[in-house]
């Protein structure tokens, strides 16, 4: 028998072990590595000496290490990914909000920064790019108004400035300074009507002076003609008369007087000459005293030019020289001060725009210097002392001369090494007090641990030492306590036995089992529940700690962001004012280029003008000639002769007008060719001008070509139209010679004479007109000269306007190209930093990882404790069954021996007597069987820790055969 239950126990053995194990291997490969270790637990009980259950175990703790370290790990990015996402959407809403209200530096911010949680994100990208094109064009926009404003009043000035010269002028009778300077004013400003007027007005009063003058020739020389009709000799007076020879003149008419010495005619020449003489010496002597008050006056002049020169007031000095050079155009001493002046103003302009530019200079260097210093202050008062010495040691970069910055940079390195004094010695006592705790945290799990194994003197003397490392806890003072209690219990009190029934054939339910299942459920609730607390309390200080942690990182990495933002946003603000210089420099080139197409324009239309003008003059003249030879043929008959005379000389003069008229239309021809070929010269200047400055300028171009051919045009049909008048004009010459030809003929004898005794006048007619001619040629020519000189002047200060204007654009593109490096270098810095902070942000800090250490260190432990703590209840078990097998040794025999015992069956009633006793840590109910003298003692121990276990005479059971032979019901 006892071999059959031998080996029904192994077999019974083997097969609750293999059952263990299969129920171990499905949970497992169900992953459900809870269940798989309890039950390959059971398995490892039931043989120890199997490696395979604990190597399982060990796998399944594996298991679940990597489970919980990787649910924490996904708790923690899903929080981390919420709080990013959070963030960013505060960031886009904040800055589409800034958007819509058209805060577009408050939505860069924020798009930036949103950029910064979430750099992959396109559309903050998107907004950006959108916000920078809305500035550009704002900034376009308002550069465009800013140089228009200071073009439109840098034109005003200029344009009132030579209005004023030019009224200075005309108000000093200097018709042709003023008429230049009111041209001037045109090229400045083509529409204003002003200075149009006062042209007209000029043009008027010398055509009035001209028109007078010519009035006096003609009537002088028709009063000479008429003399000539008299008689030879009053002829031969009247050209020595003419010539200015007077004396021979008042000859001549003292012998027509001796030969008609009743004729009043050469009486009055006589007192006419007398009378000229006399004015001509009245004319010398005023003439003498004109010559002497235009001296005083331009001695007058340049002496206050020369003082106002000395007190170096060159405006005033400028307006006299002026004003004596008008007086005298031929003195070089004015117009070499003025060259003078002009030298001195520009050097003047110069050294002013070289201080300008070290005014502008320091400005920004103090601007520089003050920005930094209120940043280093704000990050002073803030304790940011690192970021504070940086702008210090910026700031007095820019300025070594300062004494503020160096004072504060003092201050702060030895602020800085009281911190870090400071930190050292709190750093050891942070480290001391750590081991300190980490020794009383010790202490009092070994204290606990004793305590649960009812080791009572050990967890006195852990609690006793936890107890002298910090004297004032509670908890430890509260242990000792208890164990006092426990062991004063252990000493005195006897062990509690009930006995519920009693007699014969006794029956019990199971109301006490209940009883206690249900209080030690509620003791194992506030256990769990306490525990939970604990650990929830642990959990939620390492959360609140870590929260701080990433807060703390987040508010570094904004603080990081908002560095670089406002970086990126002074890069900006740079380059922005490096492309608005360039725009105002372009506005500039082109409004002086288009002031160069107008004064090339003006020059053009003055061109016309004076062709148009000489044009006129020879209208004007045919005219004259026309209406003499009416008023000649309105003479009597009985001057016939001398008519006919006089027509041949005027047909003679005609000739030499013709002469001269071809010649003239010659020249003007050349001038028109010279005209044109400037014209063109100038369309394909202006045409590479407004190629390299990229203007469409071809319509101007076209209507300029469409005015010149109508001008050329228009000047060619009035050369036709001359010609073809002085053709009209010699052909009606030609037939007023024929008609008087036979006339001519009748009187041929007495012409003969009479063209002898006129030869010699004619002769020296011609001289004379010879000597006119000479000098009206070398006056064209000079008026020619003066031409040219003005054209080649006009032309070369248009081309160093040109050149300076080349040199303008050189330095220009030079300044752009400079802007243009210096930004994107700086540009490319920026984005290297905010490179590097976005790397930054994706890596842990040495303290990060310092704490998590730390916390897997803390973690290491407590898996550590919670193993030792399973490794205790395992014993304790074990100690309770020893226990429990030990009492019933006492009282009953069990499987091992015969059940039958008389003694013992007597002891208790028959039926099943329910007994209750508490010991330590645990609560045991025993049923004591008796069926005559057959005795069975069952027993359930219930632990405080949760366990409950089942035995029959001191064999393991199953709840089932518990419930199904403890009870008769």
């Amino acid at each position: 028998a006892e071999i059959d239950a031998i080996v029904a126990a192994a077999t019974k053995l083997e097969e609750d072990y293999k059952a263990a194990i299969e129920q171990g291997d499905k949970a497992f490969d169900k992953e459900e590595y809870e269940a798989a270790q309890i039950a390959y637990e059971k398995a490892s009980d039931l043989k120890k000496e199997e490696q395979y259950p604990k190597d399982k175990l060990d796998e399944i703790k594996k298991k679940l290490e990597e489970l919980a370290a990787k649910k924490a790990e996904e708790e923690a990015a899903a929080l981390a990914q919420k709080q990013l996402d959070d963030k960013y959407n505060a960031f886009i809403a904040s800055a589409d909000d800034a958007f819509n209200s058209k805060d577009y530096e408050k939505a860069k911010t924020n798009y930036n920064a949103a950029l910064g949680v979430k750099s992959e994100e396109q559309y903050p990208q998107d907004k950006l790019d959108e916000i920078e094109r809305i500035l550009e064009e704002l900034a376009a926009k308002k550069a465009e108004e800013e140089a228009a404003a200071l073009a439109q009043k840098e034109l005003n000035e200029k344009y009132q400035a030579i209005i004023a010269e030019a009224d200075k002028a005309f108000s000093d009778k200097s018709y042709e300074d003023a008429t230049t300077k009111y041209n001037e004013a045109l090229e400045v400003k083509s529409e204003e009507q002003y200075p149009k007027d006062k042209i007209k007005e000029i043009e008027g009063i010398l055509a009035a002076i001209e028109k007078k003058k010519h009035d006096e020739e003609l009537a002088a020389e028709a009063e000479r003609k008429k003399k000539e009709y008299y008689d030879a000799i009053i002829a031969q007076a009247d050209a020595e008369l003419s010539a200015e020879n007077y004396q021979e003149a008042e000859n001549k008419y003292n012998q027509a007087l001796g030969i008609i010495p009743d004729e009043k005619y050469p009486k009055d020449k006589i007192e006419e000459i007398q009378d000229i003489l006399a004015k001509i010496k009245a004319e010398k002597e005023n003439a003498l005293l004109a010559q002497k008050e235009l001296d005083e006056k331009y001695n007058k002049l340049i002496a206050e030019a020369d003082q106002a020169f000395g007190k170096e007031d060159y405006t005033t000095a400028k307006t006299k020289y002026k004003d004596a050079l008008n007086v005298k155009k031929d003195e070089s001493y004015p117009q070499d001060q003025l060259n003078k002046i002009e030298e001195i103003l520009a050097e003047i302009a110069r050294k002013e725009e070289e201080i300008k530019l070290t005014n502008n200079a320091m400005k920004q260097k103090q601007e520089q210097y003050d920005n930094y210093i209120k940043t280093a202050d704000a990050d002073f008062g803030n304790k940011r002392y690192k970021s504070a010495k940086s702008s210090y040691e910026q700031a007095l970069g820019i300025m070594p001369d300062k004494t503020y910055p160096k004072e504060k940079i003092d201050e702060i390195i030895k602020l800085l090494a009281e911190i870090a004094e400071k930190e050292k010695n709190d750093k050891e006592a942070a480290l001391a007090e750590k081991e300190k705790r980490a020794s009383y945290d010790n202490l009092i799990y070994e204290g606990d641990r004793a305590m649960k194994l009812q080791e009572y003197k050990k967890a006195q003397s852990k609690f006793n030492a936890a107890l002298a490392l910090y004297p004032d806890e509670k908890y430890p003072s509260d242990k000792l306590v208890e164990i006092l209690e426990l062991l004063k219990q252990k000493t005195e009190e006897p062990e509690v036995v009930e006995v519920t029934n009693t007699g014969d054939r006794a029956k019990i339910t199971d109301a006490k089992e209940k009883e206690i299942e249900a209080k030690m459920a509620a003791l194992l609730s506030k256990q769990n529940s306490e525990k939970a607390k604990a650990l929830q309390k642990e959990r939620e200080e390492y959360e609140k700690e870590e929260e701080i942690r990433i807060s703390a990182g987040i508010k570094r990495t904004d603080k990081a962001d908002e560095e670089i933002n406002q970086y990126t946003d002074d890069i900006l603000a740079q380059v922005k004012r490096g492309n608005k210089y360039h725009i105002e420099n372009n506005k500039t080139l082109l409004a002086t280029t288009q002031l160069l197409e107008k004064a090339e324009t003006e020059r053009i239309k003055n061109a016309d003008k004076k062709r148009e003008e000489a044009d006129k003059d020879l209208a004007d003249y045919v005219k004259e000639e026309l209406k003499f030879k009416k008023e000649q043929e309105e003479l009597s008959k009985d001057k016939a002769d001398a008519q006919n005379v006089f027509v041949d000389d005027v047909t003679e003069a005609k000739m030499m007008m013709i002469e001269r008229g071809d010649k003239i239309r010659a020249e003007n021809r050349k001038d028109v060719e010279k005209l044109i070929e400037d014209t063109e010269k100038n369309k394909e200047r202006s045409k590479k001008r407004s190629e390299e400055l990229e203007l469409d300028v071809q319509r101007y171009k076209n209507e300029l070509a469409k005015e010149e051919e109508i001008r050329i045009t228009a000047a060619t049909k009035r050369r036709t139209s001359n010609n073809e008048d002085l053709i009209k004009l010699q052909e009606d010459i030609t037939k007023e010679q024929e008609k008087k030809s036979n006339y001519y003929k009748l009187n041929v004898d007495a012409l003969t004479k009479f063209k002898e005794r006129i030869d010699k006048l004619e002769e020296d007619r011609m001289k004379k007109a010879e000597k006119d001619r000479m000098a009206n040629k070398k006056l064209k020519e000079k008026i020619e000269e003066d031409y040219v000189k003005n054209v080649e002047r006009k032309n070369k200060d248009y081309y160093k306007d040109v050149q300076q204007l080349d040199k303008y654009k050189k330095g220009l593109v030079k300044e752009e190209l400079a802007l243009q490096k210096q930004s994107e270098k700086k540009r490319n810095k920026a984005n290297d930093v905010i490179v590097k902070q976005k790397e930054v942000l994706g890596v842990t800090t040495q303290s990060q990882d310092a704490r998590y250490k730390e916390f897997k260190v803390k973690l290491d432990e407590e898996r550590k404790r919670n193993d030792e703590f399973i490794s205790d209840l395992q014993s304790m078990e074990k100690e309770k069954i020893l226990l429990a097998n030990a009492d019933l040794q006492n009282y009953y025999i069990g499987e091992k021996q015969l059940s039958q015992d008389e003694e013992l069956a007597k002891k208790y009633a028959q039926g099943i007597t329910e007994e209750t006793s508490e010991s330590g840590n645990c609560i045991t109910i025993k049923r004591t069987k008796v069926t005559g003298s057959h005795v069975d003692v069952y027993e359930r121990v219930f632990y405080t820790w949760g366990g409950t276990f089942f035995y029959k005479n001191g064999i393991n059971i199953t709840k089932a055969l518990w419930d199904k032979e403890s009870i008769e019901k």
